[in-house]
């Protein structure tokens, strides 16, 4: 059985950064940013924030023209 604890909070954050630059045609090279911040405070002797992160290189192949732009 699962009782929801009273009097605090839990936070669960996750953002992430994107970006990419064409090099050729149809080729672009892209590099992406997860972050991630949880905190939770439930009294004295529970409180903590914890945070984390990467970076992720990519190398995307788009066969259309438009360059995965969406037309008029």
């Amino acid at each position: 059985m699962y009782a929801e604890p009273r009097g605090g909070f839990e936070s669960i954050t996750y953002v992430t950064f994107d970006g990419r630059v064409r090099l050729s045609r149809h080729l672009a090279l892209g590099l992406e940013l997860p972050l991630s911040l949880r905190a939770y405070d439930f009294g004295p002797d529970a409180t903590q924030a914890i945070g984390g992160g990467g970076a992720r290189i990519t190398l995307s192949f788009m066969p259309d023209d438009a360059f995965g732009v969406a037309g008029p």
